[in-house]
């Protein structure tokens, strides 16, 4: 049966850092990653950014319809490790069943946050949010971020609420590697392999993960898959005392609301996704491509990516160099500066004095991807990418670097609370047809990566190779249903991590749906655009959809004169706006799938 935990009468409702897994074993508490690992997995886990039979659509909704549904008991967010949050905020834990399939069974952990509405009077209910991943914790942000997140007239209007998802943060975590095991193990030291050697490595190395994950993860890592999170979703829908579910999903968090209105079409109240999956491409691929193409090399991510970086190098040399550090001359344009760079160090990585790290082309490329995201930020991309330049002119001392061009500093420096890549897998692998032969993801990488970007995304998603767990009720589809409400779906024309084409293969799946387009760049459209921001804002409170698709101008160009500088610090919504994308990306734009986010 579904039961709220004990923990929900408690002052607080995360009195305990430390979980057990569903069988009662203990596990550890949260590692912290040796540094190499977490910038190599970082380029392929974090925002994206694998076989059991379909679950008919509503057979999920039926099942557990007449089951009763207890409320959550919210209390003061007091977590030892959750950021300070204004004291109207509350926490709660909730358990839901391990198998959605047997409510009688073992249960879990979910935890929640909630920013109560502003005006309790005019409350309609709760909005649930995503922000990504897979593996993102939603906790936290929405603590850091819940604030600037929506328009006064949403957050009056609704409870904003953020789960963790199972598996992820201070729900019962699915943890394999454990701070006291050699990491070196388990991951690899690249972001993609580069030699046969490498190959060796990555087939090595995921298999450990594997076998780590079987011994030591427990029962949950067959239970992570999408589909069981919206099930959660739907659970505590009904556990809020909500009849629809009004719910905004980012990258990644687009597949749960993709999954969610295809499993529950007539609890769909207004449901947004903002920053498009694919859903067919991530969840089988076309044709024969789930058999012989990995999921992160079909969703497109690396057109994104290439086609929003190509818009970087171009904008930059229109500004010229007062506005752009990166710009180029009479003589060689900024495309032509960064090939000469990338060249540079993958010849000969650099370390870089302001951070005690090696920079390579791995690397460099992996920052670029990371903050093409927020185009607010490309000023001080093309500042770093002139340091990087005068970085490797200066012909640095590498001695002390190890063999991947990545000196590994104290642990103590390095976050404790890491997204890693046996939550990613476990979602990603458990969602997906995917092949399982390391050639397979190195015949992709060659065949369909596009420009710089291709073999970092056709890799991100590596530990599928090996990956055994499976969700034997994870949804495959069909992506057609008709929902209760139409869905809204939103995505910037140049999107780094979520192509547009996604957007737009979700946009013809769904019957009825309305899609915005952003003329502009940058993951999501969080703080891009007024017009975008008025569409949603009215789609949510009265749960109309336009009469027809919306096309928006971003508000703020990239690389601004001084005059638009001027005139949009005069602009408190513009800065407004601003400051909700700063925040919202910081946390969870960490890597280029941080918001498959990603």
């Amino acid at each position: 049966m579904y039961r709220a935990s004990p923990a929900h009468d408690a002052p607080g409702p995360f009195p305990d850092v430390s979980r057990r897994q569903p069988d009662g074993g203990p596990t550890t508490g949260r590692s912290t990653r040796r540094e190499r690992t977490v910038r190599a997995a970082a380029l392929a886990v974090g925002a994206l950014l694998a076989l059991g039979a379909p679950v008919p659509v509503g057979a999920a909704a039926a099942a557990s319809a007449p089951v009763a549904v207890p409320p959550v008991g919210w209390g003061a967010c007091d977590a030892p490790d959750l950021p300070p949050v204004p004291a109207t905020y509350q926490c709660a834990i909730y358990e839901v069943p391990l198998d959605h399939a047997d409510p009688s069974g073992p249960t879990i952990e979910l935890a929640l946050i909630r920013r109560p509405a502003d005006d309790p009077g005019a409350r309609q209910g709760s909005l649930f949010v995503n922000f990504g991943g897979p593996g993102l914790d939603a906790v936290t942000t929405l603590a850091q971020a819940g604030d600037v997140l929506f328009a006064p007239a949403v957050t009056a209007e609704f409870d904003l609420v953020g789960m963790d998802p199972r598996g992820v943060g201070r729900s019962t975590p699915l943890q394999c590697v454990g701070p006291t095991d050699d990491y070196s193990e388990y991951f690899t030291p690249f972001s993609w392999p580069e030699s046969a050697r490498d190959l060796r490595t990555v087939r090595d190395r995921n298999a450990a993960l594997d076998a780590k994950c079987a011994a030591d993860g427990g029962p949950i890592r067959h239970h992570m898959s999408t589909t069981a999170v919206a099930d959660d979703l739907d659970l505590l829908r009904r556990a809020v005392g909500d009849e629809k579910l009004t719910y905004v999903g980012y990258s990644y968090g687009s597949y749960l609301g993709a999954m969610y209105a295809n499993r529950y079409p007539d609890k769909v109240g207004a449901l947004v996704v903002d920053g498009v999956l694919d859903p067919v491409a991530y969840a089988t691929g076309r044709d024969v491509d789930g058999k012989r193409v990995p999921t992160t090399a079909r969703v497109n991510s690396d057109v994104g990516t290439q086609a929003t970086f190509e818009e970087f190098l171009r904008l930059c040399d229109d500004a010229g160099p007062e506005d752009c550090a990166y710009a180029g001359d009479a003589r060689t344009s900024a495309a032509e500066r960064f090939d000469a760079l990338l060249q540079r160090l993958q010849a000969e990585p650099v370390q870089d004095p302001t951070t005690g790290l090696g920079v390579d082309h791995q690397a460099l490329l992996g920052t670029v991807a990371q903050k093409l995201y927020n185009s607010a930020g490309w000023g001080l991309l093309a500042q770093e990418l002139s340091r990087y330049e005068q970085l490797a002119s200066d012909a640095w001392d590498v001695a002390d670097l190890d063999s991947t061009g990545l000196p590994v500093p104290a642990a103590a420096s390095l976050p404790t609370l890491v997204t890693g890549p046996e939550q990613f897998a476990a979602v990603t692998c458990s969602d997906s047809v995917t092949p399982d032969r390391v050639m397979a993801w190195k015949r992709a990488e060659l065949s369909r990566g596009a420009g710089y970007f291709g073999a970092m995304w056709t890799w991100a998603d590596q530990y599928c190779m090996s990956w055994s767990a499976e969700d034997t009720d994870r949804y495959l589809g069909p992506w057609d249903a008709v929902t209760a409400t139409p869905v809204l779906i939103v995505n910037a024309r140049f999107d780094a991590g979520t192509d547009i084409s996604g957007a737009l293969a979700l946009h013809d799946e769904l019957p009825g749906s309305r899609m915005v387009t952003v003329e502009g760049w940058g993951h999501t459209s969080i703080g891009l655009s007024v017009c975008a921001d008025a569409v949603t804002t009215e789609y949510l409170l009265t749960r109309e959809v336009p009469d027809e698709n919306v096309v928006c101008a971003q508000d703020a160009a990239p690389f601004p004169s001084d005059v638009q500088v001027q005139r949009q610090q005069a602009d408190a919504d513009a800065s407004s706006r601003a400051e909700r994308r700063d925040v919202v990306l910081d946390l969870v734009g960490g890597s280029p799938t941080g918001a498959f986010t990603d």
